[in-house]
C-alpha cells in the first residue's frame, strides 16, 4: 500500500495545483466584479487599490480601460 501510495503521490499533487489554480482563477474573477462594483457606486482609485492591497501600477495594469 505505501508503494502505491507513492505511486500516485504526483498524480494527486497535480489534482491539488489544478483545484488552486481554480479556486484561484474564481476569486480574481470575483476581485474583478467587485472593482468594478465599488467603481459604479463611487469608489476612488486610491481607495480601490488600498483594499485590494494592491500598488497602483498593478491596478492599472489589472484594470485599465475596463471602467
Amino acid at each position: 500500500m505505501t508503494e502505491w501510495r507513492c505511486h500516485i503521490a504526483g498524480w494527486q499533487s497535480l489534482e491539488d495545483v489544478e483545484a488552486a489554480a481554480a479556486r484561484q482563477a474564481a476569486a480574481a474573477r470575483a476581485l474583478d466584479q467587485a472593482v468594478q462594483v465599488a467603481l459604479a457606486a463611487g469608489a476612488s482609485w486610491a481607495d480601490i487599490v488600498r483594499a485590494a492591497g494592491m500598488t497602483g501600477r498593478s491596478a492599472t495594469e489589472r484594470w485599465s480601460g475596463r471602467d
